[in-house]
């Protein structure tokens, strides 16, 4: 990875390193970088658990929209499917468990007042798709147990486990306690 620094950034940098004790603009970078990381890490230290849940994943980052997207899809061995369907000009998609149908409203009704989660809603691909505000003061972990507890509360099925310790990506490592990558 050889991120480019240009601008004022590139200027600021050329200026200082030597002052701050660095043999080249790299190495105050590289320092700059590793102590930012390390932060990170502390931060976003976390459990996660080694994938019980009956969904697969896909975190995606819209910038322009300011959203992150956390789709998902029931694995194809577990017992949840979703299924699209039309009815009479009507088109909806159903989640279905071995003793339940459930409508859009059935489960994302549930979100509509959870800090973080801006919108959730069932798609045609099938999935449950979340819209999550990047901006909230609210910690990822916490938005995504929640998400996985109240959807584990609809459905009737127990929230996996959170067992380890990981310094991963915070999102993406929230949501792997849960799931598994499409």
């Amino acid at each position: 990875m050889r991120p480019k620094i240009t601008g004022q950034l590139e200027q600021d940098v050329s200026e200082i390193y030597e002052r701050a004790g660095y043999g080249t603009p790299s190495e105050l970078i590289r320092d700059a970088v590793r102590r930012r990381v390390s932060e990170l890490k502390e931060e976003y230290d976390f459990s996660i658990s080694e994938g019980s849940s009956p969904f697969n994943y896909e975190i995606r980052h819209h910038p322009q929209a300011e959203l992150i997207m956390l789709d998902l899809e029931p694995k194809r061995e577990s017992d949840l499917k979703m299924k699209y369907r039309t009815n009479v000009g009507n088109n909806y998609v159903e989640l279905l468990t071995p003793s339940t149908t459930y409508r859009e409203s059935d489960i994302c009704d549930r979100f509509e007042d959870t800090d973080g989660i801006i919108e959730a809603k069932f798609t045609t691909e099938p999935q449950i798709r979340f819209k999550i505000d990047p901006n909230t003061q609210r910690p990822f972990i916490e938005i995504v147990q929640t998400t996985f507890e109240t959807l584990s509360e609809a459905i009737g099925t127990d929230p996996p486990e959170k067992t380890g310790e990981s310094k991963e990506n915070q999102l993406e490592a929230a949501v792997k306690q849960y799931a598994d990558p499409l």
